[in-house]
């Protein structure tokens, strides 16, 4: 059967997911969604750490305390910190977090492949 998607060890045909060593059903799957969060980065600690230290410094000299919370906790929205995408099959049995990644590129195509397989599957049916 043709993939509509192949990246690696991650393979969407129109019948199955496949993730690595896992595989799952696409006619299982009641729908795909996909959750970002902050990936952990030692920049990250830091500017939180900062955040912290200007918080007690406020206690010694308000200006410089917040002026120095603005500036790190400012930088936080500023610093292009790396994201994580967690892919999540919704099935009868539960969901399934199938596949976590950086790569926001990735995740898109992996999560709209497993769409298209949707579509030919209710159009086949």
């Amino acid at each position: 059967m043709e993939p509509i998607l192949s990246a690696g060890d991650i393979v969407i045909t129109r019948s199955i997911a496949k993730f690595g060593q896992a595989s799952y059903q696409i006619a299982n799957i009641g729908s795909v969604s996909m959750d970002t969060k902050l990936g952990d980065t030692p920049i990250l600690s830091i500017l939180s750490f900062l955040c912290v230290i200007s918080l007690i410094a406020c206690f010694f000299s308000v200006p410089l305390g917040i002026g120095g919370f603005i500036l790190a906790f400012g930088s936080m929205f500023f610093f292009d910190c790396p994201k994580e995408m967690t892919l999540t099959l919704k099935t009868s049995s539960g969901d399934i977090q199938a596949f976590t990644t950086r790569d926001t590129e990735l995740a898109q195509k992996v999560k709209d492949a497993i769409e298209a397989a949707f579509a030919e599957r209710r159009r086949d049916g």
